[in-house]
Order: structure tokens, then C-alpha cells, then sequence
């Protein structure tokens, strides 16, 4: 119960900070500001961020604490190899070398957190994965209170500031060499069917967010985010259970029985009750609070919010076949299933941004997150039939 709570708290307080953060934002720096920092992560989740979220996923899979100092190296390595892609984007999209240097410094020390999360998760020692994901996100709203920034450049700063010292801590010397980015790149060409099915995902919250800022406006960005960022405020949550899923399951032996029946079952219970919640939340509560926080924005984003509540639902339903699949060493399907509802979603995605709306855009990610919740689901349980009587 306690290793839940701790790494809840781990997941919780960032999101809490990400959300106090996105409302100072739009308060001192404006909508299109905020819209233009929110692409700018997205680019540097798509590139650099899915290959680092794949290694950690490989981390836990593999159950080898021992490891870490290894995957630490494997994380800096690609850090260096996929900084060139992302720096010539957010160029294209008219970001300043500055900001993109500054966060993208500061996204290495972020996703670093998560590598010394898995870490503490096999060492028992879950009460010390807290502080590295939760104090830095807080000491960037506190200088967003204090300093006001009007500019990307000045966010930029404020947010590498607050970063920069996991950034240093995980940086170190011996991991930047030769050898290390060779061996960096044989790991990924093992990692490819995963990392390709990560990127996949960032087609929700990531690319269709790109795709908002140059086919409609940064505005439209920041409504969009606020509507996700709300609907989907539960998924902290949702990640640590399904963290805590794939370590337990990760000490199983194939071929599996009922245990594993048993856990699924379960599992997917936890998430149906969480995805009810938000739901409800989306309905019930956001809409009595959007405009106090955001303004005449906030209330574009209410009938986003409930949309994205029932697409979300579908999806925390659908990542636990999809880790049932990882377990079972069929990264090639997950990446199939997710490309293909990724395709969907943004070949809608673009449809609605050129001859409809955001609220379009909504449903886009409902029809996506449904269709890949029945694939997930179809897949993982025809592969299991060897195992128990469906």
C-alpha cells in the first residue's frame, strides 16, 4: 500500500505543478505564449522523450536494479544523438535557439526523474521517488509567481533554472563517449518496436498539438492543452498502477495461469473506476471553474474537457493490454495497433482543424482511443487463450 502511495505522490504533485503552472502562464505571459512553451515540450516529448520512456519501460521489464547505471548512460547517449532533429524543428517553428537549448536541458533532468523513479521502485525505497519529480515542477511556479515572465525566452529560463540540477546529476562524464553512443544505438535498434509504439502515442497530446499551432494558432494550442491537462488529470494515477502492474507481472513465468487472470482483472477494474471519475469531474466540476482560472479560454474548454474524459477512459482501459502485450514480448504488435489509431486520429485531426473546430478535434481522439482500446483488448486476450479458458 505505502510503495502506491509514494509513487501516486510522485506522479500526483507534477501534475498538480503542471497544472498551477499552465494557469500562471496563461495569466502573465498570455494564451499564445503558453501555446507556443506547450509545443515546444511536445516536439522534445516526440523526439527525445519516447525513446527515453521506452528505455525506462525496458528498465522495469527487465527487473534489473543493477542496471541503472547503464540505462543512465543509454539515456544521456540519446539526449546527444536526437538533440540535432529536435533543435532544427522548434527552429522551423520559430523557436529561439536559446529556449530550445534551455528546455531541452531541462526536459533530460526531467525524464531523468523517471529512470531514478524505477530505481527506487526495485529498491523498495519508493518514498524518495517524491522529491525529484515534485520539487522542481513547484519551484517553477513559485519563480513563474515571483518574476512574471511575458516571453518564451524568459519561461524558458525560469524552467531550465529549476531542472538544471537533475540535468548535471545525471550528466555524468564517463557516459559521454564513444562507446557509450555505439552502445546507446544498438539498444535502440532493440527498443524499435517500443519506441516506434511510444511515438505512436505522442500523436495524442504531442503531434496533433504541432499540427494545432501551424494549422490553426497558438491560442488554439493553449485551449487544447488546457482541455487534455483537465481531462486527463487522473492518468497520474493510472500511470502509477500500471507501473506497479508491469513490475509485478514483469516476476512472472510463461507460460502464466490464473494469477495473471486474476491481476487483469483487477486491474482493469481500478482503471474503470478512475476513467467514471473523470468523467464525472469533466461534467460535474471543471465546468464551475474554468473561467475563474483561465478566463474566456477556460470556457472554450469545457466541452473539450468532457469529450476527452470518455477518450481517455478508453485508453487507461487500453494500456492494460497493451502492457499485457509488452510483457509478452509483442512490442510489434502494440506498435501496429497504436500506429494505426494514430494515423486515424491525426488524418482526422487535420480535417478538423481545416474545415471544422477543436471540439472536432475532441471527437477525433474518441473514435482513436476507442479503436485502439478494442484492438489492445482483442489482441492481448486471443494471445492469452493458450493460458486459461476465456
Amino acid at each position: 500500500m505505502w510503495p502506491f502511495l509514494y509513487q501516486t505522490m510522485g506522479k500526483i504533485g507534477p501534475q498538480a505543478g503542471n497544472l498551477l503552472a499552465g494557469v500562471l502562464l496563461v495569466k502573465y505571459a498570455g494564451p499564445s505564449v503558453f501555446g507556443q512553451y506547450t509545443v515546444a515540450l511536445a516536439v522534445f516529448n516526440l523526439i527525445f522523450g519516447t525513446i527515453s520512456a521506452a528505455l525506462i519501460i525496458d528498465y522495469q521489464r527487465n527487473g534489473k536494479k543493477e542496471f541503472f547505471e547503464l540505462y543512465t548512460k543509454h539515456q544521456f547517449s540519446f539526449l546527444l544523438l536526437f538533440f540535432p532533429v529536435t533543435w532544427i524543428t522548434l527552429v522551423y517553428l520559430d523557436l529561439s535557439g536559446f529556449s530550445i537549448l534551455a528546455i531541452g536541458i531541462a526536459v533530460f533532468g526531467l525524464k531523468f526523474s523517471d529512470l531514478l523513479s524505477a530505481k527506487f521502485r526495485f529498491n523498495n525505497k519508493d518514498i524518495y521517488s517524491i522529491l525529484p519529480r515534485t520539487l522542481p515542477i513547484f519551484a517553477f511556479c513559485i519563480l513563474l509567481f515571483l518574476i512574471k515572465p511575458e516571453s518564451i525566452e524568459y519561461i524558458s529560463a525560469v524552467f531550465f533554472a529549476c531542472w538544471v540540477v537533475l540535468s548535471i546529476a545525471s550528466a555524468r562524464p564517463r557516459a559521454i563517449n564513444l562507446n557509450g553512443i555505439r552502445s546507446a544505438l544498438r539498444k535502440s535498434n532493440d527498443l524499435k518496436p517500443l519506441w516506434l509504439s511510444l511515438l505512436c502515442t505522442q500523436a495524442f497530446g504531442g503531434i496533433d498539438l504541432v499540427l494545432i499551432g501551424r494549422l490553426g494558432s497558438d491560442e488554439s494550442v493553449a485551449i487544447f492543452k488546457i482541455g487534455y491537462t483537465f481531462a486527463s488529470f487522473l492518468m497520474p494515477i493510472v500511470s502509477v498502477l500500471n507501473f506497479m502492474f508491469l513490475t509485478k507481472i514483469s516476476t512472472y513465468k510463461i507460460p502464466i495461469g490464473k494469477k495473471l487472470k486474476f491481476d487483469i482483472s483487477l486491474q482493469t477494474l481500478f482503471l474503470c473506476l478512475i476513467g467514471f471519475s473523470g468523467i464525472i469531474f469533466s461534467f460535474l466540476i471543471f465546468p464551475q471553474f474554468s473561467n475563474q482560472l483561465y478566463g474566456e479560454i477556460g470556457g472554450a474548454a469545457v466541452e473539450i474537457v468532457k469529450i476527452l474524459s470518455f477518450a481517455l477512459f478508453f485508453n487507461m482501459v487500453g494500456t492494460v493490454f497493451s502492457y499485457i502485450l509488452i510483457f509478452l514480448k509483442k512490442d510489434k504488435m502494440v506498435f501496429v495497433i497504436n500506429m494505426a489509431g494514430a494515423l486515424i486520429y491525426l488524418l482526422l485531426t487535420i480535417l478538423s482543424i481545416r474545415y471544422f473546430g477543436l471540439v472536432e478535434v475532441a471527437y477525433s481522439m474518441l473514435i482513436a482511443h476507442s479503436v485502439i482500446m478494442f484492438f489492445m483488448l482483442f489482441v492481448a486476450l486471443r494471445f492469452l487463450r493458450d493460458s486459461w479458458e476465456i
